[in-house]
């Protein structure tokens, strides 16, 4: 889904039964980055150990989008 966002970035965002309509972009903010890494560590991480390391390599950092709303 990465690569068809960034390809066309007019995606449509799901929410239960809720659909809305937002612009997927390129997130260069090291603040926003952490906070979204942040985030995903609290979430994901106790859960799946090795998988969350893996999203903190250098080489991934630079794949987080921001959505806005469309």
């Amino acid at each position: 889904w990465y690569q068809e966002a960034i390809a066309n970035p007019h995606v449509t965002i799901r929410v239960g039964r809720r659909k809305g309509a937002a612009r997927a972009e390129p997130e260069h903010s090291p603040l926003v980055i952490r906070a979204v890494n942040a985030a995903y560590r609290k979430k994901y991480g106790e859960r799946w150990p090795e998988e969350t390391k893996e999203m903190f390599k250098r080489s991934i950092l630079p794949t987080t989008l921001r959505l806005t709303p469309a």
